[in-house]
């Protein structure tokens, strides 16, 4: 278990900070994995409509942890607070068809965002993949959160073709 710091929005009085505890996903979270995704979704700015329509397909399953990896953040009062899920890359989702891995998800809830937790998970991510003798890591960012990832060290891959479904696929070399 990894523990960390996390301090409430400047916006309140900080009283006090509280121990963060990383954690593998199983089925039996899922709950909470996803309410953390939920959650994060709020602050995107979408149509009612459109972000309703939209959480089942962000969301993850039981079928969904054998093919990828899930960790997530919970606080001390037992709330989960950021997750993280990446899988193998295929050869499209990444330069020069090396192997690779692509950051499937990671979401902070609103109340917790700007307090360093998703720059903690990619590195994570990083510590974990990097030692699957991977190249690197890649992420199709939600064009709001192209400039984290441009912060954290990702770069822009450029699209294969004017037909290209992900325009904002960004990558990370671990080497």
């Amino acid at each position: 278990m990894t523990t960390g710091h996390l301090h409430q929005p400047a916006s309140e009085p900080i009283p006090f900070t509280e121990r963060i505890s990383v954690h593998e996903a199983t089925a039996s979270d899922l709950h909470t994995v996803n309410g953390i995704i939920t959650e994060s979704i709020v602050s995107w700015g979408l149509p009612d409509r459109v972000r309703r329509l939209a959480t089942p397909s962000l969301t993850y399953n039981e079928s969904d942890l054998k093919h990828m990896s899930v960790i997530f953040l919970i606080n001390a009062d037992g709330s989960g607070i950021a997750m993280a899920a990446w899988e193998e890359a295929s050869g499209l989702d990444v330069p020069e068809n090396t192997k690779e891995f692509l950051i499937h998800g990671l979401y902070v809830v609103p109340a917790c965002q700007q307090r360093g937790l998703g720059t903690r998970l990619i590195e994570l991510v990083a510590n974990r993949i990097s030692h699957r003798k991977s190249g690197g890591m890649t992420v199709r960012a939600w064009r709001d959160s192209v400039a984290f990832f441009l912060s954290r060290g990702f770069a822009p891959i450029k699209p294969d073709s004017s037909t290209d479904t992900y325009p904002q696929r960004l990558w990370r070399s671990l080497r």
